[in-house]
């Protein structure tokens, strides 16, 4: 009885907060969608007790709840989502000094419903990691900004912006529109020779914003501001860089979850960032200016900048090739990726 109140009074205490850390959905604020709420032991592949750690709850590869845990048991694991997730399969991986390991669940399938609270016994397997443990965002943050633009009046550059996480509210603005605007989608024009500042400013609910200034000159001396355009097609080895031919040894392909992976190395130096495999911590890492990403293979978690991103599909190793998420990659570099669904065709823009 005692447990079924405490269940109840943490489900009332529950707030959209969490639910924006764990980048789950809300169908309406007025009535926010009750969490599941999860309970049971945490043991080793050897069956032993886990003395402590954290379990984290996933639904289609989303992080969606996370608690630490003591002496191999677990209360109150809240796990948040929307009406779209119900009866959708949860699963559970456990962290441990920072890594994250595989775990099974007893029973052996969860199905997330809204406002439950089943018993559930989680067995993880300790003898390997999955890579860093996902940390839980506290702050928006921005990618693909550049520090400053130099343009010829009446010159245009699009601004390829994203967030992490992803789903970010992004909106630009400048200083002085008599000598460059912009839109609401990020595309600057100059107008007259002088100086601006474009501010691009980046919310998400329950978390932190996070602010960018672009330094703006606007000359009728400036250079031509010259884009670098890759094209690709799902399953072919063909691909061109500004209408130059090349020969992949590799060909995209998509995920079983739906994402377009791409050779890591052929689009990282196509867009002129400097490509590295990592032989000892299996990880890629790619610098392009100010930017350093690192990729473990299997692993959610990456770094951008030295900060932990969870990202929603893992690098691989295919016939020894190592591919990446493109969109992911490619928009953390500032640059714009168009899929056509009849030609099945990547174009990559920066």
């Amino acid at each position: 009885m005692f447990r079924k109140l405490l269940l109840l009074t943490m489900v009332l205490i529950f707030t959209a907060t969490f639910t924006g850390l764990a980048c789950a959905a809300e169908t309406n604020p007025e009535q926010p969608v009750l969490p599941a709420i999860y309970a049971g032991n945490v043991t080793d592949q050897n069956s032993k007790a886990v003395a402590s750690g954290r379990i984290n709850a996933y639904i289609d590869g989303v992080l969606k709840g996370s608690l630490d845990f003591q002496s191999g048991t677990y209360e109150g694991l809240l796990v948040s989502g929307s009406n779209e997730d119900e009866n959708k399969p949860v699963t559970f991986k456990v962290e441990v000094g920072g890594m994250e390991y595989a775990a099974n669940s007893e029973p052996a399938q969860v199905l997330w419903v809204i406002g439950d609270t089943p018993t559930v016994n989680i067995k993880a397997d300790l003898s390997q990691s999955l890579g860093p443990a996902p940390v839980i965002p506290t702050e928006v943050k921005l990618s693909g900004v550049p520090a400053s633009l130099t343009l010829k009046p009446e010159a245009e550059k699009q601004l390829n912006v994203t967030t992490s996480p992803s789903g970010g509210v992004v909106e630009f603005s400048t200083s002085d529109d008599g000598v460059a605007t912009v839109s609401s989608t990020g595309l600057v024009t100059a107008v007259a020779e002088g100086t601006a500042t474009i501010t691009v400013n980046a919310t998400k609910t329950g978390l932190d914003e996070d602010t960018a200034t672009i330094q703006v000159t606007v000359s009728e001396t400036a250079p031509e501001v010259l884009e670098k355009v890759i094209k690709l097609t799902l399953g072919q080895l063909a691909a061109t860089v500004d209408d130059n031919s090349y020969t992949l040894d590799a060909a995209p392909y998509v995920t079983d979850a739906g994402r377009t992976l791409v050779p890591i190395r052929f689009v990282g130096e196509a867009l002129g960032a400097d490509v590295e495999w990592l032989v000892e911590t299996r990880q890629v890492e790619i610098i392009d200016g100010e930017t350093t990403i690192i990729l473990p293979i299997g692993a959610i978690s990456v770094l951008v900048n030295g900060e932990a991103v969870t990202i929603d599909s893992p690098a691989e190793i295919t016939d020894n090739r190592t591919f990446v998420p493109i969109r992911f990659v490619s928009e953390t570099l500032g640059a714009q990726v168009d899929y056509g669904a009849e030609t099945k065709g990547i174009t990559i823009t920066r």
